[in-house]
């Protein structure tokens, strides 16, 4: 429940909610979804219908291909992703890509690590246009990773690691992403301690 869909000016993605507060939540993608765009707009998939919130990028870097996007609307505080260090991922681990394909509802890719890169996971399965951006989280649903491209050839996804990740949210704010994502109110809204029988 912490992926959304991210659209903009010039097509559409997926994206992770990161932390959540009522007036602001951050939300993670990859860079090439949102850079050059005149607008973004998020869409949270709820039971009630789809929630469309406009969106500001707050923070690009091309060197890793992650954005965060800052959603101001006062909603309540929103499910959010808990995030794990990709070092503790091995080569053979199932994992769960998460996204939007084709800019459709969200759904979940099972895939395998097929090789980790300087803390980026590259997961077996082609990930469908629509799905950049969208998370990958290991068998406890922490998220390991952000869905930056995908190989056809060789049939794998690339992911950012969470470790670069983590650097971005520390280079945006510093004091508040000092050890783990978000600020704590919010974060265990969607995450339980059990297994997650909704797949969105």
């Amino acid at each position: 429940r912490a992926a959304v869909r991210v659209r903009t000016s010039g097509g559409m993605g997926s994206g992770v909610i990161l932390s959540s507060v009522p007036g602001r939540t951050v939300i993670a993608t990859a860079a090439h979804v949102v850079q050059g765009s005149q607008s973004v707009t998020v869409d949270l998939f709820r039971d009630s219908g789809v929630k469309s919130y406009t969106a500001t990028v707050s923070i690009v870097t091309d060197t890793t291909d992650l954005a965060l996007l800052t959603v101001a609307a006062n909603t309540l505080p929103l499910p959010a992703a808990i995030g794990s260090d990709s070092a503790n991922t091995r080569q053979g681990d199932v994992v769960f890509g998460i996204g939007c394909s084709g800019g459709a509802g969200v759904s979940v890719m099972e895939c395998r690590v097929v090789s980790l890169d300087g803390g980026d996971v590259f997961a077996s399965g082609s990930p469908a246009l629509g799905r950049s951006g969208g998370g990958l989280y290991n068998q406890r649903f922490e998220l390991i990773g952000i869905c930056s491209a995908q190989n056809e050839r060789r049939g794998d996804g690339w992911y950012i690691g969470h470790a670069k990740l983590q650097a971005l949210l520390t280079e945006w704010e510093p004091t508040q992403y000092r050890s783990g994502f978000g600020v704590g109110l919010g974060i265990g809204l969607g995450i339980g301690s059990g297994p997650c029988n909704n797949p969105n």
